[in-house]
C-alpha cells in the first residue's frame, strides 16, 4: 500500500522531467528544419526534428543522425546510419532516388556524426507547414539532393 504512492510521484516526476527536457529541446538550437526528400517518407520537407548532441561513437545502427557533409563543409545532413563499424560509419538516406549518402561518399568517420534526431516536433504532421519556413535552425538542400542544415553558429534569427 505504501508503494503505490511512491510509485504514482515517481511516475509524475520523471513525466515532469521528460516534459521539461522536450520543452528545452524544442528550443532554438536543438531544432532542425527539413528541407530535402532524402529522408521521405520517414521526414518530410518542413517537418522539424529536434535533436541531441551525440558523439558519433554512441550512435547506432538504424538510428536518424545529423552530421557533417563530408562535400560542403559548414553543411549538416539527415541520413540514417546504416552499419558502423570500427569507427565509421555507413549512412543512407531512407529515399535513394533523391539521397546522396555513402553510396558516394564511402565510409565516413564517426566524428561527422554531430546530434542524434529524437522524434519530428510536433509529431502530428501537417501539409500546410510544408510550404511555410518554421523558425529556426535552417535546413536547405544542396544540388546533390541532400537534406542539410546550416551549423549553429550561421544561425539565422
Amino acid at each position: 500500500m505504501f508503494r503505490a504512492p511512491w510509485r504514482q510521484r515517481a511516475s509524475i516526476a520523471a513525466a515532469v522531467l521528460t516534459g521539461g527536457y522536450l520543452g528545452v529541446l524544442a528550443a532554438d538550437r536543438s531544432r532542425v528544419v527539413v528541407r530535402g526528400w532524402s529522408m521521405a517518407p520517414t521526414l518530410v520537407p518542413g517537418d522539424v526534428v529536434l535533436t541531441l548532441p551525440i558523439r558519433g561513437r554512441l550512435a547506432r545502427a538504424g538510428q536518424v543522425v545529423v552530421l557533417r557533409d563530408p562535400a560542403a563543409t559548414g553543411h549538416l545532413v539527415i541520413k540514417r546510419i546504416h552499419e558502423w563499424r570500427d569507427g565509421r560509419v555507413y549512412v543512407l538516406g531512407d529515399a535513394p532516388d533523391h539521397s546522396t549518402d555513402s553510396r558516394a561518399w564511402g565510409w565516413l568517420p564517426s566524428a561527422t556524426v554531430r546530434r542524434l534526431v529524437l522524434v519530428r516536433w510536433p509529431e502530428v504532421r501537417s501539409h500546410l507547414r510544408w510550404s511555410a519556413q518554421p523558425s529556426g535552425r535552417r535546413a536547405t538542400t544542396n544540388t546533390s539532393g541532400s537534406s542539410s542544415a546550416t551549423s549553429p553558429a550561421r544561425r539565422r534569427p
